[in-house]
């Protein structure tokens, strides 16, 4: 009952902020509001748990932490909408937070070690950058192992976030790498003849079409950018702005991976990799599955395989992401990406943000 009246404590919330002009839009939404009320009667007792054990036995003498990256990369709470996050059905990870788990950890001598199990394609350099931040204070304050698993990609940010580990893995068919950064896209309406201010379907009608520039750093990194204007030295601000991030990326891979940073910029480039391909260019060490992964983290730390365990800590919001996600099935709205809000920004993600908006 208590997850229930905190559901509609949000709906009336939500509805007090709307104005006229947008209550139409809540009706679109209406559907999926009812079934998360309807499921919120299923989360038991075993869904409200702070912690969960993903592998090994219970009793298992030694405890390594898995912290999940999975999804778009975000600094903390404050850069995404709360009703982004009730109704999307898009990951977010904030890197503040992992940071501060990682710190936190550091001081339990409980823990042997930690694995990063990452499914992102980036998102925010300074999210990306405190994950990262996190990982080195981790590894400087304990000498205990980090490795990162990744599963299906960690690109751009997200791998941003795996270089920081001792150790990378992927899995089969993982996309790896595009180390690069863009801002953009920069739009120019060339001939505008009308505008329609219209509250839901506005729109602009040009005599020679849109278009659209993006500022990028890393070879190929805007590959596929069927637009193309700005003037010189517009270009050449912004591309000092990306020029200062992509370089900082590159010193950081190439430190970590101990690749020259030459290779990195022309060699290695923003492209993406499969794990093969990954492994024999230097951004992982090797590829297996995700036990392999748990087991070579406890031969690191010096622990025998038959006596770890696996656990994952649950923060006061898993509750709630559990419930709408079950409640999305019943819903069906999907939420745009949170890197809308920052397409005027230099972010370290794999494709463009204006993709995922449209």
């Amino acid at each position: 009952m208590q997850l229930i009246r905190r559901v509609l404590s949000f709906i009336l919330k939500v509805w007090a902020a709307t104005t006229i002009g947008t209550i139409v839009f809540m009706f679109t939404t209406i559907g999926s509001l009812v079934a998360i009320a309807a499921v919120a009667s299923t989360i038991g007792d075993t869904d409200l748990q702070d912690q969960k054990l993903v592998y090994g036995k219970s009793d298992a003498t030694n405890t390594f932490i898995s912290i999940p990256i999975n999804g778009v990369i975000m600094g903390d709470r404050s850069d995404v909408p709360e009703w982004y996050e009730l109704l999307s059905e898009s990951g977010v990870v904030y890197g503040y937070e992992i940071k501060d788990q990682l710190r936190k950890l550091a001081a339990d001598d409980d823990v042997a070690g930690v694995i990063l199990e990452i499914n992102s394609p980036g998102g925010t350099i300074f999210g990306s950058k405190a994950i990262a931040d996190g990982v080195e204070y981790y590894r400087d304050s304990t000498n205990k192992p980090v490795v990162a698993f990744v599963s299906n990609m960690a690109a751009s940010g997200g791998y941003w976030s795996a270089v920081s580990a001792d150790y990378i893995m992927a899995d089969a068919g993982t996309m790896i790498g595009s180390v690069g950064v863009i801002f953009g896209p920069v739009k120019y309406y060339d001939g505008v003849t009308s505008e329609d201010g219209g509250a839901f379907i506005g729109g602009v009608q040009t005599l020679r079409g849109i278009e659209t520039e993006f500022i990028t750093a890393g070879a190929s990194k805007d590959l596929g950018n069927p637009y193309r204007r700005l003037t010189p030295s517009e270009r050449a601000h912004l591309q000092k702005m990306v020029d200062g991030s992509y370089e900082q990326f590159v010193e950081y891979v190439s430190e970590r991976r101990e690749i020259d940073p030459s290779i990195v910029r022309q060699e290695i480039g923003a492209l993406i990799y499969d794990e093969i391909q990954a492994e024999a260019v230097g951004l992982i060490d090797g590829s297996d599955d995700k036990e392999a992964a748990y087991t070579l983290l406890a031969t690191k730390a010096g622990v025998a395989a038959e006596d770890f365990k696996i656990i994952r800590k649950l923060g006061p919001e898993a509750v709630f992401e559990s419930l709408f996600a079950r409640a999305s099935l019943l819903g069906g709205r999907q939420v745009g990406n949170p890197l809308c809000a920052l397409q005027s920004s230099v972010i370290a993600f794999y494709g463009t943000a204006a993709v995922q908006c449209q």
